[in-house]
């Protein structure tokens, strides 16, 4: 009974029951709608904010490589000129004593002299380089030539004075004589320099250099168990003043990746447990073979 009157009485309202319905099924599609609109904005909302976060890191990072930029010109303006004076000096004692005695025995320290005044020329000359570079203009070639790895590596080591100033740091390399790749002058033993100096100031016994001749270019790997860096800080360690050390000025790997790339090559950074067992970081440099000067290219060759 109670069936049949429910059913009497829709049939008298169906226009009113339909209504209903239909204004139900509207509000709902309604609110679908505006859920899916509040979404969209969202996500939205969402990518515009890493876009701005991105610009803001680019902004950043444009501001500190000015500031880097600057820096450098005015480092490389002021010692270039002392430099030349040293490089005078000693070449005019050396034209001198030779006249005298040609087996004087200040003679060597003085070539040594007229040699790292020569290098540090060179040192300033790749980074203002780097600098012109990074302000626009095209990469000059002229002064690139073969470098033998091997040899870089080992003038770096006695230069840094490795075994006096850090004796409990043990190398190992393998890395063949007969490796080349043609950069800058010096450019290649910067950057082994500043690695090599940041593993051994972070407490490093043992650093590995592997040196060998890639598909696509020349790839110098370095390794050590200095214990690795903190994930965070990894993916800053390009970041000019980014540094882990309160003497540090944070400026040795942005410098490295910068004459890297000045030398059209790639520089990468990660944790990685050492053969010996023990955490490290290893620094993978990478040269392609048209990196070269406009005559050449890197070669496995002597």
């Amino acid at each position: 009974r109670l069936w049949l009157d429910v059913k009497s009485w829709l049939i008298q309202h169906q226009l009113m029951v339909g209504g209903v319905i239909l204004a139900f099924l509207l509000l709902t599609l309604n609110y679908i709608w505006v859920m899916l609109l509040v979404r969209r904005r969202g996500k939205q909302l969402e990518r515009n904010s890493v876009v701005l976060h991105q610009h803001e890191r680019a902004l950043e990072t444009a501001r500190q490589m000015s500031v880097l930029g600057e820096m450098t010109s005015g480092f490389a303006h002021e010692l270039n000129q002392p430099l030349s004076a040293i490089r005078h000096y000693a070449q005019g004692c050396l034209i001198r004593l030779r006249a005298a005695d040609e087996q004087h025995p200040l003679l060597p320290a003085l070539e040594q002299i007229d040699q790292q005044a020569q290098r540090g020329a060179d040192t300033l000359r790749n980074l203002r380089h780097w600098v012109s570079q990074a302000q626009g203009n095209p990469v000059l070639t002229e002064a690139w030539k073969a470098i033998a790895i091997r040899e870089a590596i080992d003038h770096v080591w006695q230069l840094l004075r490795m075994a006096q100033q850090f004796p409990t740091v043990t190398l190992h390399t393998e890395v063949s004589a007969a490796l080349r790749v043609t950069l800058p002058s010096v450019l290649l033993e910067q950057v082994l320099a500043n690695i090599i100096l940041n593993a051994a100031q972070a407490g490093a016994t043992h650093l590995w250099i592997v040196a060998e001749r890639t598909e696509n270019g020349i790839s110098i790997v370095l390794q050590d168990n200095a214990g690795g860096i903190d994930e965070a800080l990894l993916r800053q360690a390009f970041q000019p003043f980014m540094t882990t050390r309160k003497e540090g000025m944070g400026l040795g790997l942005a410098i490295c990746q910068r004459l890297v790339r000045y030398g059209r090559g790639d520089i990468s950074i990660r944790n990685q447990t050492a053969p010996d067992g023990l955490s490290g970081t290893v620094v993978t440099i990478h040269f392609l073979h048209e990196n070269g000067g406009r005559d050449g290219d890197n070669s496995s060759t002597g």
